[in-house]
């Protein structure tokens, strides 16, 4: 697996999490949580668009801490990361690039 296929799979799960805690018909306890709160359109709007940019922050932390770019749980390391085969799935700076692009280059 290529960094930017690799990246791409964490965005597709980001949104695919966004999707699920923003659809009050889903089954999971924030999607419970916002139903009960009985939000207008425009409050469901700026809901999802929140869950979009927190998630957005913590899928993109996430993967610069795999990389080596910032710290996870306050210790700063850079990791292997092994696709199928052994493989490793990008030089150090890599994921950092490509997760700028899929989370924050709009």
């Amino acid at each position: 697996m290529k960094t930017e296929d690799f990246v791409s799979a964490w965005a597709r799960e980001k949104d695919s999490f966004v999707q699920m805690f923003t659809n009050v018909d889903e089954e999971c306890m924030v999607s419970t949580l916002l139903k009960s709160m009985e939000l207008s359109p425009q409050q469901q709007e700026i809901f999802t668009k929140l869950m979009d940019t927190a998630l957005s922050d913590v899928f993109y932390a996430l993967l610069l801490g795999l990389d080596g770019a910032a710290s996870i749980g306050g210790i700063q390391h850079t990791f292997s990361i092994l696709g199928e085969g052994n493989f490793p799935i990008g030089a150090s700076g890599e994921i950092e690039a490509a997760a700028w692009r899929h989370f924050h280059s709009g």
